[in-house]
């Protein structure tokens, strides 16, 4: 059976339609109903099937929903009349969206829908195609009316679109989607894949205690300064930071020593002395913006107060001023009004004043908010990509000065660079709708590019598992980065930042494995490897750093630097790379000896070849110098021996262990320009002499 549908009258079908949450998606609903009555009078059909259909790429789709649910591009891919999967949806009304490639010039003539089973007369599937000068025009709502049949309809006038969305509510969907009309042929060409040093993949996560004594104590930690010295092996750390450590009372403001006590002008201090990279993660909020929820719902995770709106820039004034004065001390500008710098008069008796103190260029780089696509935490605390826009235009420059001289990272220094705050999904529909949204608030540039309040690089968290990352429903164990998603969603990432955000540089601000049984990221080692949990763990985290460096990414940073609960804990717990032995002794695991080791030796070498793909046999390279790393990328025991060819009569194996900071270096001769290599799932290095 098939049903041919129009559209009513262009003059009455124009919409606004880019709602994503449940309530502005219904008042949408309930606009369009009211005032335009009945939908789609239906002519004849008078048999002209078009042929030339509209290819659609997943570059070019986004979903403003729960980052892990399941993906409705699938619509585009079927032609059965069996529904979509959907799982782990956060929001029941929710937008998808399919942007045109500019070069593709789409002159949408005719729609053809799946019609499955059931019906949805209350709430429609809406259709809206938005116009090259940024209108949006209503084509079509699908309501189930057929059955197991396909309904196609004709746009009474050929409509030369940008964008095109669909609004769904859940199960209420077509099975599949066809577009059909005038294109041209797009190939896309992404820029060549820039990699970097392997030592930019040794950091990790920690809290400024981490590293830092607490003055409060009035005396060293012999603690933290072994933490501090061995962190100096990593090189690189991504610090949370609580808004509450910075300021308690509003107006109040701790630096030199914060609200706990700890030294940031010397942890920072330090930093740039040794060279360490430092990512301040500045997340939460104070608790004057946290009371101002009802008691049974506070969250120090909350970034704006209670009752405010999401999308609008001034929710997010309290944050921009956090961070103005945050890169106000720690930036680089000199010259900034003192009358605009806050600090609390009422200092602890170990703080010999209060100092309003600016440009003591210490930090180059901060984040604000952590994981704010908090999908498992609810509505409430769970922003949309366009939702962000307006948070990280305030907190990048008071959005364009407009919220105040006092908000914003750039509005106290210029020069400071602004990444994201770091996304819990690998999925890049945040990023896609978050730009989108910047374009409207924000602008473009003089070249056309949008005005995106984002300098440096974009980061994501990416957990390897056997399901789709943390918070999976589908997920059960830690898997080794080479066979789990991490490959393809990392491609489909590249693809997406050069489309759509500029190709900046991309860091993964988390990733790892716990120890813990318990948890569905644990370490699990191979059947008949004898190898327990915490080898496992630094055989897989060493692997990743090795991957990430391979595949492109600027920096990554490893969860974390100590457990964040009981060995026996759930996810997150038990993944420290070190641990705090019953002394109070600094104990590294595996995880931390092994990065340590390969840094001694490959910190700044970058990857030029694949030589062997099973197993995996990778070339690197330092100015003249050449190290070669082998292994199998995979998590069944496997071991074999390999005939590495050789350029040189002499070479270094590198083998990594378990009990200490230095590897065990063997010279070898090489005969017959080869060497034999015994290889398993533990890397092993051979360096060039």
């Amino acid at each position: 059976m098939i049903i041919r549908k129009g559209i009513s009258p262009t003059g009455l079908a124009m919409a606004v339609l880019g709602a994503a949450s449940t309530a502005l998606a219904t008042r949408t609903f309930e606009l369009i109903s009211r005032r335009l009555g009945p939908f789609f009078p239906e002519p004849p059909f008078d048999g002209k099937w078009l042929e030339n259909q509209i290819p659609m790429d997943p570059n070019n789709f986004y979903q403003e929903n729960s980052a892990v649910s399941g993906a409705d591009f699938s619509l585009f891919t079927k032609s059965e009349y069996n529904p979509v999967e959907v799982w782990g949806q956060l929001y029941k009304r929710y937008t998808n969206h399919y942007l045109f490639p500019k070069d593709q010039q789409v002159l949408l003539k005719q729609i053809r829908l799946g019609d499955g089973k059931g019906s949805f007369e209350g709430m429609p599937f809406f259709i809206v195609g938005t116009k090259h000068d940024g209108s949006e025009l209503l084509i079509y709502q699908f309501k189930g009316q057929g059955y197991n049949t396909e309904i196609v309809f004709d746009l009474p006038v050929p409509l030369a679109l940008k964008k095109i969305s669909f609004t769904a509510s859940e199960q209420c969907k077509p099975t599949y989607i066809k577009l059909f009309g005038d294109h041209q042929p797009v190939k896309t060409k992404f820029p060549k894949l820039v990699r970097y040093p392997f030592g930019n993949q040794t950091g990790v996560n920690g809290f400024s205690w981490s590293w830092s004594f607490n003055k409060s104590l009035h005396k060293a930690d012999a603690f933290s300064e072994r933490s501090y010295q061995v962190l100096k092996g990593l090189g690189s750390c991504r610090i949370y930071l609580d808004a509450k450590e910075l300021v308690q009372e509003r107006g109040k403001y701790r630096f030199k020593h914060n609200w706990r006590g700890f030294d940031l002008d010397g942890l920072f201090s330090r930093f740039k002395a040794d060279g360490i990279f430092a990512n301040i993660c500045l997340q939460g909020s104070p608790p004057y913006v946290v009371n101002t929820w009802p008691e049974d719902k506070r969250k120090d995770s909350y970034t704006r107060p209670y009752s405010t709106d999401k999308d609008d820039v001034s929710s997010y004034l309290e944050l921009g001023k956090i961070a103005f004065q945050f890169a106000a001390r720690y930036g680089r500008n000199k010259h900034i009004d003192l009358a605009l710098i806050e600090a609390d008069d009422s200092q602890p008796w170990y703080e010999s004043k209060s100092e309003k103190l600016v440009g003591l260029d210490l930090i180059q780089l901060m984040e604000i908010g952590n994981e704010l696509d908090k999908w498992w935490e609810g509505e409430d605390a769970n922003l949309l990509g366009r939702q962000f826009a307006y948070l990280q235009s305030a907190v990048y420059d008071g959005h364009k000065g407009k919220l105040g001289k006092n908000v914003g990272i750039k509005t106290a220094d210029p020069t400071m660079q602004v990444t994201n705050a770091g996304l819990a999904s690998t999925s890049p529909d945040f990023l896609m709708s978050f730009v989108e949204e910047c374009a409207r608030i924000r602008g473009h540039h003089a070249d056309g590019t949008v005005d995106i309040p984002l300098d440096g690089y974009y980061s994501f968290h990416c957990y390897a598992s056997n399901g789709a990352g943390q918070h999976s429903e589908k997920e059960s164990r830690g898997m080794c980065i080479e066979q789990s998603e991490v490959p393809a969603q990392l491609k489909k990432f590249h693809e997406v930042n050069a489309l759509h955000l500029g190709n900046k540089k991309l860091v993964v601000g988390e990733s790892g494995y716990d120890i813990s049984k318990n948890s569905p990221l644990r370490a699990e080692p191979p059947k008949e490897s004898e190898l327990t949990p915490y080898v496992w763990q630094g055989v897989l985290i060493l692997r990743t750093a090795l991957f990430y460096a391979k595949h492109g990414l600027f920096r990554n940073f490893f969860f974390t630097w100590t457990d964040d609960g009981a060995i026996d804990g759930w996810q997150f717990s038990s993944s420290g790379i070190t641990s705090e032995g019953p002394d109070r002794q600094l104990v590294l695991r595996p995880s931390a000896m092994y990065l340590i080791q390969t840094n001694s030796f490959l910190k700044d070498y970058v990857w030029i070849a694949q030589l062997s793909v099973n197993p995996l046999v990778d070339k690197w390279q330092h100015k003249d110098a050449v190290v070669y790393s082998l292994y199998y990328g995979t998590e069944r025991n496997q071991k074999v021996t390999y005939a590495l060819k050789i350029p040189s009569t002499k070479v270094t194996r590198y083998t990594l262990n378990e009990d200490g900071e230095t590897p065990t270096a063997s010279q070898l001769v090489v005969t017959g320009g080869k060497i034999d290599v015994e290889v398993s799932e533990k890397p092993v290095f051979i360096a060039l002499s």
